[in-house]
């Protein structure tokens, strides 16, 4: 819908109706804007509109309608500036009282009766879409909870949704930031599908041919062309999930991919123009893997125009409750007593909303009506300790050893095992610390031992930041 309404004012301005069109917040954030150069992001900073209305809209939250408008009128007082030109009309309506869509005619001319009708009517049109963004994103299939920080992350999903350029999604393992990707695509309107691209599980000599496809012939099994993730995205979101870890080979052509929109699928002549959106998301410190050389700092700046940082469950206890009412359907209608509440209230949440609801599936299945505190404490205690269950005796360790040793890769002996969860994260962690202890704390020194040749390292340290598995001996430095 918001897409839609985007390309109706599009159109109008095609067919010079309208001169510009923004969209901005009570803050004064211009999220989106199409026709006549406003420069600049923010109210404040930016020029070429009527100052005096939009300063007048964000103190009072009304509704304007001025035909004709002079921009002299604008409180900078001053003849000099590019705003104390003459516009026809301008036309500013509320958006659900925390946004504003503005409209003006330019110098030459005003709205007819019929501009004015048709913009009201988009107008009413879009506030009954951000009032239905509002209220779904409280339910079901929104962002639960109504702590402070997820109402303000409900207003930058809404703020970004309107927007074409890339987001970065920023958090710990758990909080969501899938879900969130697919929020923004779905109130964005694009047209297209959302593709999702899981880095981690893409061999590094594949990540061109995984995004840009290939035609028949281009190597040999090619047998016949193949659309890649870039294609398959066409009027839609590529979310990149994980981004960190694209391989620093790939990086140069994913960035010029972002800023240009261009990309050429292997074997082929011309390049190719799509209309993609993209969406990345990590759980690790960018910035940081940017300063060890492991992540280009210009794709870090690109992949990062709006950025939002989903909080761990831990910082908003008091969405708890609203998160296990919107999710009853786990308990199977069980009741509960203030016991299982003290609990859940209690508990730190490593693993925030995935463990959450993994512990209200489980109780569901596994406890009887009431749940009681030692009941709920039980399920808790149980996922804690086979997360941290390991030994250097434990059966898949000694199996992840014996398939190094005979000369498989650590990709495919311990990585590959890792993500399909036939290892967990502590008998990861044991194996390099043990490969540390052999090779003199240093992980140059390990790279043999897990048959990895030394263009391979950056990698695998990316690989072991990303997923939280370096061991916590103070034999382990990274180089």
């Amino acid at each position: 819908m918001v897409q839609r309404i985007k390309r109706k004012v599009q159109e109008m301005l095609d067919r010079k109706q309208v001169s510009v069109a923004m969209i901005y917040d009570r803050n004064g954030h211009i999220l989106w804007r199409h026709g006549r150069d406003i420069n600049g992001r923010s109210i404040g900073e930016a020029s070429g509109f009527c100052r005096a209305a939009v300063e007048e809209s964000l103190t009072h939250g009304r509704s304007i309608c001025r035909d004709p408008v002079s921009m002299y009128t604008s409180s900078r007082k001053n003849k000099n500036d590019s705003d104390s030109r003459g516009y026809g009309s301008v036309m500013i309506q509320p958006l659900d009282s925390s946004y504003f869509f503005y409209v003006d005619s330019g110098p030459d001319r005003e709205f007819s009766a019929e501009d004015r009708r048709a913009f009201q009517l988009i107008f009413e049109i879009m506030d009954e879409v951000v009032e239905h963004i509002r209220q779904s994103q409280r339910g079901m299939g929104g962002i639960t909870g109504e702590s402070p920080i997820i109402k303000d992350l409900r207003d930058q999903v809404l703020r970004f949704a309107v927007e074409d350029e890339p987001v970065l999604l920023t958090g710990e393992t758990g909080v969501g930031k899938n879900h969130v990707a697919t929020l923004i695509h779905q109130y964005s309107g694009r047209r297209g599908p959302f593709v999702v691209a899981h880095t981690p599980a893409i061999p590094e000599q594949l990540f061109e041919r995984e995004f840009f496809g290939h035609c028949r012939g281009a190597f040999t099994d090619a047998r016949s062309d193949r659309r890649g993730l870039v294609a398959g995205a066409q009027g839609g979101t590529l979310f990149l999930d994980e981004i960190t870890e694209v391989p620093v080979s790939f990086q140069a052509k994913l960035l010029r991919f972002i800023e240009s929109g261009k990309f050429r699928p292997l074997g082929e002549v011309r390049e190719k123009q799509s209309d993609v959106r993209v969406i990345s998301a990590t759980n690790r410190d960018v910035l940081r893997m940017v300063n060890e050389g492991l992540f280009r700092e210009d794709l870090f700046y690109r992949i990062q125009v709006l950025q939002i940082g989903i909080p761990p469950l831990r910082e908003r206890p008091q969405d708890i409750r609203h998160l296990v009412d919107t999710h009853q359907h786990f308990l199977k209608g069980k009741e509960l007593t203030p016991g299982f509440w003290d609990v859940m209230l209690s508990h730190d949440w490593p693993g925030n909303i995935r463990e959450l609801f993994t512990v209200l599936k489980r109780a569901g299945i596994l406890l009887q009506s009431p749940i009681s505190a030692e009941g709920i404490r039980l399920v808790i205690n149980h996922g804690c300790l086979r997360e941290k269950a390991t030994s250097v005796n434990n059966c898949r360790v000694k199996e992840a050893w014996r398939r190094l040793h005979e000369g498989e890769t650590f990709w495919e002996a311990v990585r590959k095992p890792f993500l399909a969860r036939d290892l967990n994260r502590p008998e990861v962690i044991e194996l390099i610390d043990r490969a540390l202890r052999l090779g003199r704390g240093r992980y140059r020194n390990i790279l043999e031992l897990f048959n990895l040749s030394a263009q391979e390292y950056k990698r695998f340290m990316n690989f072991v930041h990303q997923h939280r598995l370096r061991p916590t001996a103070c034999c382990s430095k990274p180089e």
